[in-house]
């Protein structure tokens, strides 16, 4: 189609009345297609085209990238939303019609109201005082730094004679007002789950995080629904760039960091997490935290601080989503996992065989029950505890590169030959491998399977084992390289958007192998992969390998050497 200079905005419709056993429905665009057959290929190819219109909604009201949105396909909603990102327009107040009775909320510097930019419908978020104006400036300067499609979009700016910002028009109202439907058996428009909204905030803390900014008033009233635009989070009027120190208590009361209210402590990223934690119990319960106590907001957050206390879950929580929140709200911040990993976690979950987490929200009678409270707090585990109900983060820190002190406790990586902190000489390379290995068994158990390809064949194989179970080739690497490419593949693991994945070679009889740490393919004479920099195995086994597959092969190539 692209070749012959067809429409690339062309639709199904016709093969959609084709068959009606056809399940992608009527409308869909090839970009849909592309999204709903995970072809990047055919998706580089539609964004290199000049017309293509990445806006066209199908028949469920889905655009192409809501849909890459909600079937987590994380890299084609980048790139899909910057091939449509523009710079912030500077619009003059004339183009604006802002309607002032129609106030939709407030945030942190000012009230936003329902208005009309072009024809199409839009809020427009302006200062109640003359003090309110900085803030717009900083929340301005924060959606500039940091373009993703799970943020709240910025469409223009007017600067005289009052600042206001025009952002997208969310018909599904907040988080908040939702859940305050929901428990009290109301209709709403569109269903949400549980899942499908904490991916959206985990992965629009992630793309803040990336670019060091802090969110810093996370809560259920800051993440916006809507029947086209589907979840976004919202106001970063309070967003600043991440330092080991910031303002004390910055942010709404009960979904604030411990450390946050403490005037001796700083803060990171990670007080974001504890905020989305906090979000989590409420996509458990419906309920505003903390909600089941009668005690005064003074003592609730002395308890907070004291790390006796946190928001309650339902007795019938699911274990995905109490283990996350658990792991999210841990008192040390050093223990929370980062919004990386929960992206991760989260992949899993929606991937998962007997999946139930994207079942729409719905209220229940079931108790709720408290997390932490004054009374349980000895018996409520936090992130990593030693009992056999794991949480989400004691399983992430499986598959971390690191390992402690056996002086300090300090993690260290396995790499290094001793303590940073102390000098304390580490553990032998056999010893770190064998750790290594029984956390990478310990960790498919529970449902993290790492792969990597077999250098002969590149059949995926365990890692922790030394011979190919399809050719059955033996590396006999040493255990330093064996640790070192092992490192390696976990720490790509750890920072990839998407899990890795291979193509196999059409024939054993080539000079090409797969790199095990990114996967792509090389020149098996390369001293170290070309694109992730990772050193090559040692000749010796590179040299069995290629023997080997001439070997399995049958082709008759002649392997004796001249003296």
């Amino acid at each position: 189609l692209l070749l012959r200079r067809g429409n690339p905005n062309a639709t199904d419709k016709v093969l959609a009345t084709l068959s009606a056993a056809l399940t992608l429905g009527a409308g869909q665009t090839l970009l849909h297609l592309a999204v709903l057959g995970d072809a990047q290929d055919i998706l580089t190819e539609l964004l290199k085209m000049a017309n293509i219109d990445v806006s066209i909604s199908n028949q469920h009201g889905d655009s192409p990238l809501v849909m890459a949105i909600k079937h987590g396909h994380r890299s084609f909603a980048k790139r899909m939303f910057a091939s449509v990102q523009k710079s912030t327009r500077h619009l003059d107040a004339s183009e604006l019609t802002v309607d002032f009775a129609s106030r939709l909320g407030h945030g942190g510097f000012g009230a936003v109201y329902k208005g009309l930019w072009r024809g199409r419908t839009v809020a427009v978020k302006a200062g109640l005082r003359m003090d309110d104006v900085n803030g717009l400036q900083e929340e301005i300067r924060a959606m500039q730094a940091c373009a993703s499609p799970y943020l709240l979009q910025l469409l223009g700016v007017t600067s005289a004679p009052h600042v206001q910002l025009v952002l997208e028009f969310m018909d599904g109202g907040d988080l908040r007002n939702y859940f305050d439907k929901k428990s009290i058996g109301e209709a709403v428009p569109v269903e949400y789950s549980a899942l499908e909204v904490a991916w959206v905030v985990a992965n629009a803390l992630a793309d803040l995080h990336h670019e060091d900014l802090l969110h810093r008033d996370l809560k259920s009233h800051n993440v916006l629904l809507s029947s086209t635009n589907y979840i976004k989070l919202a106001d970063l009027g309070l967003a600043r760039t991440d330092a080991s120190t910031m303002t004390k208590g910055v942010g709404t009361l009960y979904w604030m960091a411990p450390e946050v209210q403490d005037p001796e402590a700083k803060y990171n990223a990670a007080a974001d997490i504890y905020s989305f934690g906090v979000i989590l119990t409420e996509l458990d319960t419906f309920q505003l935290p903390y909600a089941d106590l009668k005690m005064a907001p003074v003592k609730v957050m002395s308890e907070v601080m004291a790390g006796r206390l946190r928001p309650s879950l339902r007795a019938d929580c699911p274990t995905w989503l109490r283990e996350l929140a658990t792991a999210c709200m841990a008192h040390n911040p050093k223990e929370r996992p980062s919004a990386r990993e929960i992206i991760k976690l989260l992949q899993r979950q929606r991937k998962g065989p007997t999946d139930t987490s994207m079942t729409p929200l719905s209220a229940t009678a079931t108790p709720v029950i408290s997390s932490f409270s004054s009374r349980q707090a000895s018996a409520a585990p936090l992130s990593g505890s030693g009992t056999e109900s794991f949480s989400a983060l004691s399983t992430a820190s499986l598959v971390a590169s690191t390992i402690n002190c056996a002086n300090c406790a300090t993690p260290q990586s396995f790499l290094i030959p001793q303590c940073s902190k102390c000098a304390t000489p580490a553990k032998s390379a056999a010893v770190k491998l064998k750790v290594l290995c029984a956390r990478l068994t310990t960790a498919k158990k529970r449902g993290i399977d790492i792969r990597v390809p077999c250098f002969v064949c590149s059949s995926p194989n365990d890692p922790t084992t030394d011979t190919c179970g399809e050719c059955q080739f033996t590396t006999t690497a040493s255990d330093d390289d064996r640790l070192r490419l092992l490192v390696a593949i976990l720490d790509r693991d750890r920072g990839a958007d998407e899990p890795e994945s291979w193509n196999r070679p059409l024939s054993l009889v080539n000079t090409a192998v797969l790199c095990p740490v990114c996967k792509s393919s090389h020149v098996v004479t390369d001293a170290e992969c070309p694109k992730c920099a990772t050193p090559a195995l040692p000749v010796n086994v590179k040299l069995r390998g290629l023997l080997r597959r001439i070997e399995m092969s049958g082709a008759a190539i002649d392997t004796m050497f001249v003296c």
